[in-house]
């Protein structure tokens, strides 16, 4: 029996119960590293304008200190 031969709804299950064990089995360095290439795949691919969004939104009101201190290091 093929995969495309099951109903969606067990298709749907299969996938929810798959991520479950996947993760469960990871160790923390796993999951790190997980995130991160993921976070990092999901920024690298939003425009300026919407990463900026979220950047601010994330640092709040030590997004201007966080841009001087990546420029000092930048020399930007």
């Amino acid at each position: 029996m093929y995969p495309y031969d099951l109903p969606q709804a067990v298709i749907d299950e299969l996938k929810t119960f798959f991520v479950e064990r996947r993760v469960d089995n990871m160790s923390t360095e796993d999951l790190v590293e997980y995130v991160y290439d993921s976070m990092t795949y999901d920024v690298d691919r939003q425009p300026d304008k919407e990463f900026l969004r979220d950047a601010m939104d994330y640092w709040d009101d030590h997004f201007d200190d966080v841009v001087e201190e990546i420029k000092e290091c930048t020399n930007a």
